[in-house]
């Protein structure tokens, strides 16, 4: 993907580097930045002809986020579905960019577990859950706790 860079854009450059841009100039205050650019890239386009005059740039390309990663620095891919079975109810959820999605809002592990506990009627201490044994996932057509994506301890 190419962008092609129209009008002003913002640049942060170290100071070094424009003290140099600046010691180009007899009268920087004056020139300015724009002008003394200017004057020394026409300086140069004179003394080297051959060289193309325009450079298209690429913006780097930002690298698709594959897995959300909790506050303790642990993984999970996204668009991994979860489900869990409490109190009779089969309960979904869906591992997302953000969280864990619960009902249309976005949570941590733990606190997604609370809130489907909480939403099958459980009280606040019934609904305290460890969220990585209780959302399960399928691999190979067997359920798993989320559990199993974690590194063994020590292992991070």
């Amino acid at each position: 993907m190419t962008n092609i860079v129209n009008d002003a854009v913002s640049v942060s450059l170290p100071k070094a580097l424009l003290l140099r841009i600046q010691a180009k100039s007899e009268m920087p205050a004056i020139e300015g930045l724009e002008g003394i650019l200017t004057r020394v890239l026409n300086e140069h386009d004179t003394a080297y002809p051959n060289q193309p005059k325009h450079v298209v740039l690429a913006m780097p390309v930002q690298q698709e986020q594959k897995s959300f990663k909790t506050q303790r620095g642990f993984e999970l891919p996204i668009g991994l579905e979860l489900f869990a079975n409490y109190d009779g109810k089969h309960l979904t959820a869906k591992v997302t960019k953000s969280g864990i999605e619960y009902k249309g809002k976005t949570y941590e592990v733990s606190p997604s577990a609370f809130a489907a506990k909480k939403d099958c009627g459980a009280t606040d201490t019934a609904a305290s859950t460890n969220g990585w044994k209780f959302w399960m996932f399928k691999k190979d057509g067997r359920a798993q706790f989320i559990d199993a994506l974690r590194p063994p301890v020590g292992q991070k």
